[in-house]
């Protein structure tokens, strides 16, 4: 048993979140104050603008994009009724590569949206979002390659290099 410091109950050690810097293992509030606690500080102005930053933060990283990429992918796939099983991690390995799978162009990951944001391409676009049928490329490229496939692009990419010479 132990008593919470800020509401003076009584409660079993059950009721107390886990503390390595405490004696006894747990912390000095209960967890319903705690919870209590919490989401008073996320009221805040400085609590909005700590979660925000933080999930400012993660969407930098190749994990945090990993999260959303597949989060809204499924969400997607949902939607069109097809099918879906790519795995966050499937996706964050790609991620950490760090360039699109066709160009070899490296990924922004400054923006949250952008040309070289990476994407999530249908190798087949009736197929659904399985690892075999996807890869992980840049938006702007995606995004060209949606009605016509890879050749029209390839072609039109030939012409523009060849317009530079």
């Amino acid at each position: 048993m132990k008593t919470c410091t800020k509401c003076g109950e009584e409660k079993g050690l059950n009721e107390f979140h886990r503390c390595r810097g405490k004696k006894d293992g747990r912390h000095g509030h209960c967890k319903p104050c705690r919870c209590t606690a919490t989401l008073a500080y996320a009221q805040t102005t400085r609590g909005r603008a700590t979660r925000r930053t933080r999930r400012e933060a993660r969407r930098l990283t190749a994990r945090g994009r990993a999260t959303n990429l597949h989060r809204n992918t499924k969400c997607r796939a949902k939607k069109k009724g097809i099918c879906f099983n790519l795995g966050k991690d499937w996706i964050e390995i790609r991620m950490l590569a760090g360039y699109c799978e066709i160009t070899g162009v490296e990924f922004d990951f400054t923006a949250a949206t952008g040309p070289f944001s990476p994407s999530i391409d249908r190798v087949e676009s009736g197929g659904g979002y399985t690892e075999e049928n996807c890869r992980v490329v840049c938006w702007v490229l995606n995004a060209a390659m949606n009605d016509w496939g890879l050749d029209p692009v390839l072609k039109l990419a030939r012409a523009l290099l060849e317009q530079q010479k």
